[in-house]
């Protein structure tokens, strides 16, 4: 299995698919791995190269003390530098979003397009995470987390949030249980804490690369990320999928698929989507 190591010293889990083209990095969201991707995977692989890494604390990546959406930035930087690839498009799902623009942010030299998939995140300005609300919903929620992985186990608790993000359908759980991983009880509360924290206000307006940004019509997080989003970013896109919850990759994977290799100019070689 391939492997590079993490500034801190820990293992972390990639995957390297196609062999020319433009680069696409996939980035998961909490609790999940690189096996959320594994349709987009098979589809974008024929067309360019494709990136995805396990988030430490989750899949077949190491755990380790801490977590921060800052870290999981150098780790992407990491991947790419392994993988010598220079520029890359950068597809992030929920919190992986969070990723995708703060590291557009530190490092806009590397970055050719983005794919934002229902993100999640201290993106409005009032969203201020000292504010007693947001103490009071972002300290306890990673808390109920933590007492649903000490009564039911770790993985019912991380089915039951993936599961939150689809619609009820035998079809949709299946899938889910193809592509769910063990995580670190440690990563999800850091993690979610973090991505309600992360200053993006005065800041996204300095991303200069194009960004798609996706949602399904019935995600039951706030839509105000998005909006804030859509505000600010300079070039953006926006599609709303009818009928799908938070994973819209999984739920619609043939449309997600095709909304991408339109986006990044590839569609004139994949008829079929």
């Amino acid at each position: 299995m391939p492997y590079f190591e993490s500034e801190l010293g820990h293992k972390v889990y990639y995957e390297h698919h196609g062999q020319a083209g433009p680069v696409i990095v996939l980035i998961h969201g909490l609790g999940s791995s690189t096996r959320i991707w594994v349709q987009q995977i098979q589809s974008l692989k024929k067309y360019c190269q494709v990136l995805a890494f396990d988030f430490p604390g989750h899949g077949q990546s190491d755990w380790q003390e801490t977590y921060s959406i800052e870290e999981l930035c150098k780790v992407l930087l990491r991947l790419l530098q392994v993988c010598k690839i220079q520029t890359a498009s950068l597809a992030g799902l929920s919190l992986g979003c969070s990723v995708a623009l703060t590291f557009a942010i530190h490092y806009p030299e590397r970055v050719e397009k983005l794919i934002l998939e229902s993100p999640i995140g201290g993106y409005h300005k009032k969203w201020n995470p000292l504010g007693w609300l947001d103490q009071l919903v972002f300290r306890l929620l990673p808390l109920a987390i933590e007492l649903a992985i000490h009564l039911f186990g770790a993985p019912a608790t991380i089915h039951w949030l993936d599961t939150f993000g689809v619609k009820k359908m035998k079809r949709n759980f299946k899938v889910l249980e193809t592509v769910q991983q063990k995580a670190d009880p440690r990563a999800l509360r850091d993690l979610l804490w973090d991505s309600a924290s992360t200053p993006y206000t005065g800041k996204l307006n300095r991303i200069t690369a194009p960004a798609l940004l996706i949602r399904g019509s019935d995600d039951p997080f706030p839509k105000r990320f998005v909006t804030y989003i859509r505000t600010h970013l300079r070039q953006v896109t926006y599609v709303e999928v009818p009928n799908t919850r938070h994973l819209v990759a999984m739920e619609k994977s043939r449309e997600f698929n095709r909304l991408v290799l339109s986006f990044l100019k590839l569609s004139s070689l994949a008829p079929d989507q």
